[in-house]
C-alpha cells in the first residue's frame, strides 16, 4: 500500500472574506462585477476566494481607502475601435498594480504565520531562492511604487529617484500577512493523504 500526499487550496466564502480582510459582501460584488477580483462561482453558486485572492483583496483595500485610484488594469483602448494603445506609466500607477506588487511578499510571510498558528505544510509555498530579497514593505511615493526589504532605503534614495512628493503610503506585507492569517478561520491550505494498492498499479503500469 502506497501513499500520495497532495496540497489543496482552501477556499472562502464571501462572508468569511470579508470578515478577514474588511473588504464588505457588496464592494466584493461591485468588484467582481468590474472584474477586478475572484472568479464568478457556477449559476446558483456564491464566489469563492483562495487564500491568493484575499491577499490582494486586502491590499487593494488599503491602496484603495489612501486614495489610489481603481482601474482595471487592460490594454486600453485607443481612439479608434479595435485598436489597442500601448500601456502607459499612468496606465500602471493604479491601486490594482500596487496590490499585485504586494501578493508575492504576503505568500512568502504567511507560510511562516500559517505554520505558526495551524502547524505544518498549511501555508503558501514560494518558489523563492534563500539568495531572494522579497521586499516586505510596498510604498507609494508621489507617482512611483516601489517594493523594498527595509524602510532605511528611501532615506539612502536619490531624491530623484523617489520624487518630490512625500511617501503616500507605506504597506506593510508582513503585517498584513500575519493579520490575514489571524482573521481566517480554517488553513490557506490542506493536505491529504491517498492511499494506492500498489499491486493494482503494478498491474495496471
Amino acid at each position: 500500500m502506497g501513499m500520495i500526499i497532495t496540497r489543496e487550496q482552501e477556499e472562502y466564502s464571501p462572508a468569511e472574506a470579508s470578515d478577514a480582510t474588511g473588504v464588505s459582501t457588496a464592494l466584493q460584488r461591485d468588484w467582481r462585477r468590474r472584474g477586478i477580483i475572484g472568479r464568478a462561482g457556477p449559476a446558483g453558486q456564491h464566489s469563492r476566494f483562495t487564500f491568493d485572492d484575499l491577499c490582494e483583496m486586502m491590499a487593494l483595500k488599503s491602496f484603495s481607502d489612501a486614495g489610489l485610484r481603481i482601474k482595471r488594469l487592460t490594454a486600453a483602448s485607443s481612439e479608434e475601435p479595435g485598436q489597442p494603445r500601448p500601456l502607459t506609466k499612468d496606465d500602471l500607477f493604479n491601486a490594482e498594480t500596487a496590490a499585485h506588487m504586494c501578493r508575492l511578499p504576503m505568500l512568502h510571510f504567511a507560510a511562516e504565520a500559517s505554520a505558526s498558528r495551524w502547524g505544518g505544510a498549511t501555508g503558501p509555498l514560494v518558489g523563492t531562492s534563500p539568495g531572494h530579497r522579497i521586499g516586505r514593505f510596498v510604498v507609494v511615493s508621489g507617482q512611483q511604487l516601489y517594493r523594498v526589504d527595509s524602510l532605511a532605503v528611501l532615506d539612502e534614495a536619490p531624491a530623484e529617484e523617489i520624487g518630490p512628493e512625500p511617501v503616500k503610503v507605506i504597506f506593510d506585507c508582513k503585517l498584513a500577512a500575519n493579520r490575514l492569517i489571524a482573521a481566517l478561520p480554517r488553513a490557506p491550505y490542506r493536505t491529504r493523504v491517498h492511499h494506492r494498492d500498489d499491486a493494482s498499479e503494478d498491474n495496471h503500469g
